[in-house]
């Protein structure tokens, strides 16, 4: 009897470790993003930069997104799956410009509660 109280305590005292170790990521959510954003609520681009694109200019590739109907831009909300589909257009318009390997790395930065700077940098 009592090795069966002590595997219920057992149990008992790791679903607490759970439950507490599931609050505290979900405070750090918060912490981390400042609030926390539902289906109702989208996280909004609110910039759009580039950095160390040497050969194309920001404009084109925004004239690239616009030809190629990428959804990413300001003030439109912020999927990570834009993001890619628009690595994939910059990455095509520096094929054609001579950098067929090129690596570029997207990096998102809270800068509001709700917003998002998308910075995309081309890697050397």
């Amino acid at each position: 009897m009592a090795a069966h109280r002590r595997g219920q305590e057992l149990a008992s005292n790791q679903h607490g470790r759970l439950r507490a170790f599931a609050a505290a990521m979900r405070l750090a959510l918060v912490l981390l993003l400042g609030t926390i954003s539902f289906a109702a609520d989208p996280v909004v681009v609110r910039a759009i930069k580039f950095a160390d694109f040497k050969s194309v200019s920001p404009a084109e590739i925004l004239d690239r997104f616009k030809e190629r109907e990428v959804r990413l831009g300001v003030e439109k909300p912020y999927h990570p799956e834009d993001a890619e589909e628009a690595r994939h257009y910059i990455a095509q318009l520096l094929a054609e410009k001579g950098r067929p390997d090129a690596r570029i790395e997207i990096a998102t930065k809270v800068v509001a509660p709700g917003r998002v700077e998308v910075q995309f940098r081309l890697l050397k």
